[in-house]
Order: C-alpha cells, then sequence, then structure tokens
C-alpha cells in the first residue's frame, strides 16, 4: 500500500516516541499463541518479574508505602500480582465496599507509575471463613444445608480432619456454627492445607461449581463488576479467575483426586462462566487461569483440558497461571527445614513439575507465567539457591514469573533482593530465541531473532547495586545489528535501519573488571 507523505512523516515521529521512550508501561500486551510468549503493542516479545502483593484477610495487610514501591521498580521488577478478594468487596450480602476497588486502582496506578503492571488476582485459601480460609464471601459458601454438616454433625468442619470446637455463632453461621479452633485444626501433619480435605469445604466448593442457589451467577456478577471498573485502566494487565482452585466434592466423587479429572469437568465450564462475565464489559483485558490444585503432587500431572477460557478465539488475550512449590522446605508446612539432601530433591521434583507446565503451555497455545513459588527462609544460602534454581528454569523456558512472598523493606535490603533482581529482558524486538544469567558471575545472554519492523528498542534489565556493584559491560553481536547503550539500570538495543529480518542478535552482559585486572597482564610482562 502507497503511504502518503503525512502519514509517513506520522509513522516517523511515532517510531521515534517510541525509541526515546523511557521503560513502557503500557497494558496493551498480548500473546502470541505461535510463540506463547507475551508481546506488547509495538511486537516486542515481553517477559515480566515480580511478586505478589495479597491481603488475605484486609487491604491493610497490602498497603505499600512509595518508598517500598520504589524498592520494586529498583529491583528490575515490572508485574505485580494485586490481591483483589471477592468477600472483601462485598462486604455483606448484596452490599458493596467501592471504597475497595478505590483502594485497589490507587494501588495499581501508583504502581504503574513506576512500570509495574498488575494482574489482579482473585486470591482465595480454604474458600471462606468459615473455614479458617479467606476470599469468597461465607453466606456463598455454606455447605449443604444437612443435619451432617450442621453444628455438631458427622461431617460438620472441620470432620475428618479435626473435631470442632464452637465459638458464638456470627450473623451468617446459623445452624452451621462457628469454630473456635482454627488454629488447632491447621496444625496438622500437612498445616493448613490439610482443610481441603475435609467434607464440608469439599462440598461447598461443589456447589459452587454446580451454582447451587446461584452462587457461580454471584460470582460472574462480581467479575463482571470489577471489568467495568477496571477496563480502561492501562496498568492492568489481566485478570486473574480465582487462585488455587479447589478440586470439587472428592468424597461424593473420589474420580476428583484422579490427577487433571476436576480441570475437564469442572473447571472447564466454571472458567467459561467467568470468562463471559468478563467479556461482558471488558474484551480487551487479558484473562490468566490456574489448574486445578490438589497439593503439590498434582502439578506433577498435565493440566486436563485443551481449552482455554473464551477458546481458540481467545488465546491471544488467555495466560496459563501456575504455582509451583517444594513442600520439603515451604515455611508454611510444618517441621520444614533445609539441607543439601532437600535441595537436591526439591530441584529433582520442581524440575519436573517445571517441565510438565512447559508441555502445558505449547500445548495450550498460550503464554505463561509462575504466579507463585518460592515460600522459603530466604535468609538461608540453600534456599536463595533453590530460588535461582527456579528463575534459572523460567529463563530456559521463556516464562515470567511472581514470587510469593516478599514485604519490600523501604531500605531494599530483603534477603531474596539480590536473587530476585537477576539481570532479565524485559522488551525484546523480536523473537527470543534463548536467555541465561549465572547469578554468581553476572554472566547474562540473550539470543533473539530481530524484527527491523518493530519500532521500539529492546530492553534489558541490570541490576547496578545488587549484580553490577563495580558496572557493567555489554556487547551486541553482530556489531552492524545497531546501537547498544547503558542507561542506570537499563540497557538499550536499537536496530540498525538496515537489519534483515530474523537476523539472529547476541546481547552479552558481565561484570565490568576492577582497573587490577587490567593492570595483571602488564605487571607480569615487565
Amino acid at each position: 500500500m502507497m503511504m502518503s507523505r503525512a502519514s509517513g512523516q506520522c509513522s516517523a515521529i511515532l517510531a521515534g516516541f517510541l525509541l526515546l521512550s523511557p521503560a513502557s508501561t503500557e497494558s496493551g500486551v498480548r500473546v502470541d499463541p505461535t510463540t506463547q510468549s507475551f508481546v506488547d503493542s509495538t511486537g516486542r516479545s515481553v517477559l515480566f518479574h515480580g511478586i505478589n502483593v495479597v491481603g488475605k484477610n484486609s487491604r491493610k495487610e497490602q498497603e505499600l508505602s512509595d518508598k517500598q514501591m520504589d524498592v520494586m521498580k529498583d529491583l528490575g521488577f515490572n508485574v505485580a500480582r494485586v490481591g483483589l478478594s471477592w468477600d472483601l468487596y462485598e462486604t455483606k450480602r448484596s452490599i458493596f465496599d467501592e471504597t475497595y476497588l478505590d483502594f485497589v486502582e490507587a494501588q495499581v496506578n501508583a504502581l504503574g507509575r513506576r512500570g509495574i503492571l498488575s494482574f489482579l488476582d482473585m486470591h482465595q485459601d480454604l474458600l471462606a471463613k468459615q473455614y479458617c480460609g479467606h476470599g469468597l464471601p461465607e453466606w456463598h459458601m455454606w455447605p449443604s444445608d444437612s443435619a451432617d454438616f450442621h453444628r455438631n454433625g458427622r461431617w460438620a468442619f472441620p470432620q475428618p480432619v479435626a473435631q470442632p470446637k464452637y465459638g458464638p455463632n456470627d450473623t451468617y453461621s446459623g445452624p452451621y456454627g462457628r469454630i473456635s479452633n482454627c488454629l488447632e485444626a491447621e496444625s496438622g501433619k500437612i498445616g493448613w492445607a490439610g482443610l481441603y480435605m475435609t467434607r464440608a469445604l469439599s462440598n461447598a466448593a461443589q456447589l459452587l461449581y454446580n451454582n447451587e442457589s446461584g452462587r457461580l451467577d454471584a460470582f460472574a456478577a462480581f467479575w463482571r463488576k470489577v471489568a467495568r471498573r477496571f477496563r480502561n485502566n492501562e496498568y492492568v494487565l489481566a485478570y486473574e479467575l480465582i487462585n488455587e482452585p479447589w478440586l470439587g466434592d472428592i468424597f461424593a466423587d473420589p474420580s476428583l483426586l484422579v490427577p487433571s479429572r476436576a480441570d475437564k469437568v469442572l473447571l472447564e465450564a466454571f472458567y467459561e462462566k467467568l470468562h463471559t462475565a468478563i467479556r461482558a464489559e471488558d474484551n480487551d483485558t487479558m484473562i490468566f487461569f490456574e489448574p486445578a490444585t490438589g497439593g503439590n503432587i498434582f502439578d506433577t500431572t498435565h493440566y486436563g483440558s485443551d481449552t482455554t477460557p473464551g477458546g481458540a478465539g481467545f488465546r491471544h488475550k488467555t495466560a496459563f497461571s501456575y504455582h509451583i512449590y517444594c513442600p520439603w522446605v515451604q515455611t508454611d508446612m510444618p517441621g520444614t527445614s533445609s539441607s543439601w539432601l532437600k535441595e537436591w530433591l526439591c530441584e529433582k521434583f520442581n524440575g519436573w513439575q517445571f517441565g510438565i507446565r512447559a508441555a502445558d503451555t505449547k500445548r495450550l497455545k498460550v503464554a505463561a507465567i509462575l504466579s507463585e513459588f518460592g515460600a522459603v527462609n530466604a535468609s538461608d544460602p540453600v534456599m536463595q539457591r533453590l530460588l535461582d534454581f527456579s528463575m534459572n528454569a523460567m529463563d530456559t523456558n521463556l516464562h515470567s514469573w511472581t514470587y510469593w512472598y516478599m514485604i519490600p523493606r523501604e531500605d531494599g535490603k530483603n534477603p531474596e533482593a539480590p536473587v530476585l533482581a537477576r539481570t532479565f529482558a524485559r522488551r525484546v524486538a523480536g523473537e527470543i530465541q534463548s536467555m541465561s544469567f549465572d547469578m554468581a558471575s553476572g554472566n547474562f545472554t540473550l539470543r533473539y531473532a530481530a524484527d527491523p519492523s518493530i519500532p521500539a528498542r529492546t530492553e534489558i534489565f541490570a541490576s547496578l547495586r545488587h549484580h553490577y556493584p563495580r558496572g557493567l559491560d555489554y556487547s551486541l553481536e553482530p556489531e552492524a545489528a545497531g546501537k547498544i547503550h547503558q542507561d542506570g539500570n537499563l540497557i538499550w538495543v536499537e536496530h540498525a535501519a538496515d537489519l534483515p529480518q530474523n537476523l539472529e542478535v547476541t546481547v552479552r552482559v558481565w561484570h565490568k573488571a576492577a582497573k587490577s585486572e587490567h593492570l595483571q597482564p602488564m605487571l607480569l610482562a615487565v
């Protein structure tokens, strides 16, 4: 098509603006189903590194000061998994606290102004308050109205994991009662997660999937209200439908314990309902979805459905969000500690899991983000090595990640900060072929097939504070591919105008040599 002189000038101005602009924070990110990568509005491949910012029981738990958000920026984070709880929004039946969404929106905007996009995580654990959990409103999540589930019934929560001890009833507990011994019930061999194996919770989860008494309709209405609020927010990357969805009623239907089965028979329709509700208000923002959670062992099996929310027509707006932990060292599991043997076991176990999720992503033809990993004692050098192992695996798979859990210190001196502030390519003007970073040496290598039609620069984050205190050096191969320069913690590559399509470009970063290292050969010569 012939371009008019005016439009050509506009395009040149746009290209110049993109080349000179600072690190991008626009939310127009999509998925390339062919490469299973995130891409921005200019066509650059995008990788995200960040942390979870989740308040489980109150908004105060996820408040961040300006200094804390500045620390996140300085660590190179370009994404945050921001908590968004249904029960903190709908505080009473059909009564919504809009100041809660005001709070979430203000946090999203404050992060966005620092170059950090947010995906909104409908975070739940153990469904609701009556199960010692949080996330879903309690009046929507009672089990079946049966004497078996009522106060002192044979299946009353937390049976069969523990015996109930009742405290005062509240507004909604009615015949079910309200237990007062959550800490005691959570003290079993597998900790709080053992309460998923209670009859009442499993029954309530199934009733949500079955839309009993309009529960799923209410959940869809919640998401529709959220989408209406955030649909024009440039800093919202995605909506994550629900954190760690349970398997359903494993007592009524033990086949749900068969790995991958719940993904197909329950989550497929569940996610489609929520997708439809969101798309009624917002047809642009991406949607993230998770596999059913049945404990770490279930992450050693593939996602059980070949369908993603919205189907093939929405793959470019869909990403697979998954979690991988090592149960032998998790800080929220009883009696865990580190050792070289556990480190070895974790690397073998998690390495297998990473391979499973990489295969799932390719099969589903969507992008992927490891939205939770860690939960370790980050002051322990053994655990720091394990975190580094996990992030090396993410580099190999070219998957994005958000770490669980770090509350940024205002002085930036979190023990895990040097591990998380790794060098990585945030936006690449082409298709990434491989990326690697060696934390011990600081050596970084990026290889990609360049796309000269992309009017924006390649952007690499490299932390001077944590990995290059003496400064850094870098190279671009071939040199004729363009220009490379450093601006603080960012390294930019601007392609030559005559760059061939799909030329393999290599960028390397390493420690700047100390003066004594330069002088050594001279001294030896003398």
